[in-house]
C-alpha cells in the first residue's frame, strides 16, 4: 500500500513493502510508479522513498548447460546460447546422470532503471523484493542453503554471454531457503555495496548466486535419476502480478535558506557603534554574512549577537548590511540592513587643582566642588609641570607631568598612577613652554 501526503512547503513519501497478499496489475503499477515519480520531482523532499520495478524486457536467467560436466567447468564456463525471460526466473544448479557431474547451472539477472532519482538524493537504505514460488529441493537437507545477491554487469540485452557478467561480492545478507516461505515476497537489505551499485542516471543490474557457486563448494552428489534440482524460482516482470521491485529511501540536501536576523539594534559613541541582534531559530543556522558600507566585515558564527566597529570617524552615519546563512550554503536573499550615525567628539572639560606638588583633585562630577563622584591621586612630584590630554583616544582627559624640563610622563591608562600601559617621552629642554592639543 502506498501512502503520500503533502504539507505546505514540502513533500513527503511513504511507502510500506508490499504486502504478500497484493495483488498488481500492469496498469496499476505503472499508475504508482508515475505517482511516485512526480512527487520525487516535487520541491524539497526529505526521508523520501520510491519504488522500481524491472520491465518485461530486462529480466531473464543464464545457464551453463551441458552434459555431465564437472563442478568446475559448469561453474566457470562462458555460458551456453539459451537464454531465457519468462513469467519466471530461477537460480538452481542441475545434477546429471553421473556421479558428481552437473547439467545445468543458472543464475538470473534482473535490471532497473534510477533515471527516477534525483541527482542529488543522498541515498540512506534499500530493500530488493522477488515473489519466490518455488524451492527446488530434490536433494534432500543439501537444497536448503544460503543464496547471495550479487551485482549483474549490464553488457545490453541478456543473453548466453553474461553467464560470467555476475560479481562475487555479496550486495546484502545472504537468504536460507529453510527460512523462505513460497508464494511471498522475499526481501534483501541492501548493504554498502549494494547502495552503490544503484544508479541515478540509469541501469543497474543484480543477479543471484546460490552458496555453491558463492562458496566453489558443490553439493555432495545423490544417487538416482538425473535432473535432480536445488534452488528456488521466483516471479519476473512479465508474470505481470508479482514483479521484482527495489524500494529505495533518500534525503535530499536542503536548499531553504535559514530566517534572517532580528532585533538589529545600535549603540554609537563619537567614535564606535556597537550592532546587536537576534539570531533565526533554524537548526541549520550557520553563520551570518555581514558588510559595513557594503564591504564584506565579518562571518558572524552562529551564536554571536554582537559586533563592535570601532576606529570610525565622527558625525559619520554607517551602514550595517546582513545576510544569513545556513550549514549547507543557502544563504538568504533579503539584505537586513540599518544605518548608524556616530556622534561628535568634543570633550567638556571640568576644573581640578594639584596640591602639595603632586596630588590631583578633580571635578569629575562637575559641581565645582570636592567630593562624591570626583577623582582624587598621587601623580607626579614637586618642580615637575603638570598636562593633561586624551593620551589614548578614549574621548576622555588623563593626567601627565613634564619632569626634567623634557620627560614626559603621560598616565595612559587613566588609573592615575605611572606603570604598566603608560606613556614616556623625551621632547623639548629647559624654559620651553608645555603644550598639550589634538593635533
Amino acid at each position: 500500500m502506498y501512502i503520500c501526503s503533502r504539507t505546505p512547503g514540502y513533500f513527503t513519501v511513504r511507502t510500506k513493502t508490499i504486502r504478500q497478499d497484493n495483488r498488481w496489475d500492469a496498469g496499476m503499477m505503472r499508475a504508482v510508479l508515475g505517482i511516485l515519480l512526480i512527487v520525487a520531482s516535487a520541491g524539497v523532499v526529505s526521508a523520501e522513498t520510491l519504488t522500481l520495478f524491472t520491465t518485461n524486457s530486462s529480466d531473464g536467467y543464464i545457464g551453463m548447460v551441458g552434459t555431465n560436466l564437472t563442478f568446475t567447468d559448469i561453474r566457470n564456463g562462458d555460458g551456453t546460447n539459451r537464454d531465457i525471460q519468462n513469467p519466471f526466473s530461477t537460480v538452481r544448479l542441475v545434477q546429471d546422470n553421473e556421479t558428481d557431474r552437473y547439467g545445468e547451472n543458472w543464475r538470473p539477472a534482473f535490471i532497473f532503471n534510477g533515471s527516477a532519482i534525483p541527482d542529488d538524493a543522498l541515498i540512506q537504505d534499500a530493500s530488493l523484493g522477488i515473489h519466490i514460488n518455488f524451492i527446488y529441493d530434490d536433494l534432500g537437507e543439501q537444497a536448503f542453503g544460503n543464496y547471495s545477491l550479487v551485482k549483474f554487469n549490464i553488457d545490453g540485452p541478456i543473453n548466453a554471454d553474461d553467464y560470467d557478467n555476475f560479481d562475487w561480492v555479496r550486495l546484502a545478507d545472504d537468504r536460507n531457503t529453510a527460512l523462505i516461505t513460497t508464494g511471498h515476497y522475499t526481501n534483501w537489505s541492501l548493504n554498502s555495496a549494494g547502495l552503490s551499485n544503484i544508479s541515478k542516471i540509469g541501469d543497474f543490474g543484480f543477479g543471484f548466486k546460490g552458496y555453491y557457486d558463492m562458496e566453489n563448494a558443490p553439493p555432495s552428489w545423490v544417487n538416482g535419476s538425473d535432473k535432480m534440482w536445488i534452488g528456488f524460482g521466483f516471479s519476473a516482470a512479465d508474470s505481470v502480478m508479482y514483479p521484482p521491485f527495489i524500494e529505495i529511501t533518500y534525503t535530499l540536501p536542503d536548499s531553504a535558506p535559514p530566517a534572517g536576523i532580528t532585533g538589529l539594534g545600535d549603540v554609537a559613541t563619537c567614535n564606535s557603534i556597537t550592532w546587536t541582534w537576534t539570531n533565526p531559530a533554524d537548526a541549520d543556522f550557520s553563520h551570518t554574512y555581514i558588510l559595513q558600507e557594503n564591504v564584506f566585515d565579518i562571518n558572524a558564527t552562529g551564536t554571536t549577537t554582537l559586533r563592535l566597529w570601532k576606529n570610525l570617524a565622527e558625525s559619520t552615519t554607517y551602514t550595517f548590511s546582513s545576510k544569513t546563512v545556513d550549514m549547507n550554503g543557502n544563504m538568504n536573499a533579503t539584505w537586513v540592513n540599518q544605518s548608524a550615525t556616530t556622534g561628535a567628539c568634543g570633550i567638556s572639560s571640568k576644573i581640578g587643582v594639584v596640591r602639595n606638588g603632586n596630588t590631583w583633585l578633580l571635578d569629575a562630577s562637575g559641581n565645582g566642588m570636592n567630593g562624591a563622584g570626583d577623582l582624587s591621586y598621587v601623580f607626579g612630584k614637586a618642580g615637575d609641570v603638570y598636562v593633561t590630554g586624551d593620551w589614548n583616544t578614549d574621548g576622555k582627559t588623563e593626567i601627565g607631568v613634564v619632569r626634567n624640563g623634557n620627560t614626559w610622563l603621560l598616565d595612559a591608562s587613566g588609573n592615575g598612577a605611572y606603570g604598566a600601559g603608560d606613556l614616556s617621552y623625551v621632547f623639548g629642554k629647559a624654559g620651553d613652554k608645555y603644550v598639550t592639543g589634538k593635533w
